[in-house]
């Protein structure tokens, strides 16, 4: 095969991930797969073709997807695996929750906000900036896992579905007067 033949195979076939702001790579396939089977690659990182302008989800790259068609499954029988026991020194179980995330992201970073949610437990982005999400976290522990990778003109809002609690970031005071007289009707 012509030597530019090859190198146009080869950078056809790799992937720059970003973490945190930061980009790394180019990466092979094999060495993605590694990340993943580790699980330092999941489905909802941020991957970038060779070549290409865009970034996607990771599981939304047609090489790449069956690397992670088990991601939930595995995921959810983790998850499930702490929860009502306690830990090793006697402490009280995790408290399962499922909790509701909502996002209106102005600056386009759901591919970062889905990561950090992951992060939390098993997930999975119902529609645009949606996503549900099964953590032993509470409503604030999640605003505060999320909230990082917000831009400053991005705002969430959290709805403990199992507990009847929510937190929110960057509404601004009338919003938050307005949410929280709205949240506290269910509790009179």
């Amino acid at each position: 095969m012509p030597a530019t033949a090859k190198n146009t195979t080869a950078h056809a076939m790799s992937w720059t991930i970003r973490v945190g702001g930061q980009n790394y790579g180019p990466y092979s396939l094999a060495q993605l797969r590694g990340f993943a089977g580790e699980g330092r690659v999941k489905g909802t990182s941020s991957v970038r073709r060779a070549g290409a302008v865009e970034w996607m989800d990771a599981a939304q790259d047609p090489a790449l997807k069956s690397l992670f068609k088990d991601d939930w499954p595995k995921a959810v029988e983790t998850a499930h695996l702490g929860f009502g026991r306690t830990n090793a020194k006697g402490e009280a179980p995790l408290r399962p929750a499922s909790f509701v995330v909502v996002c209106e992201l102005i600056s386009g970073s759901a591919a970062k906000i889905g990561a950090a949610i992951a992060e939390l437990g098993p997930s999975y982005e119902i529609g645009p900036s949606v996503w549900i999400v099964a953590t032993a976290n509470t409503v604030a522990g999640v605003r505060n896992a999320v909230t990082p990778h917000l831009a400053p003109n991005d705002r969430m809002f959290i709805a403990d579905a199992m507990h009847g609690k929510s937190a929110w970031h960057n509404y601004g005071p009338e919003a938050d007067s307005k949410m929280r007289a709205v949240w506290r009707v269910g509790e009179r």
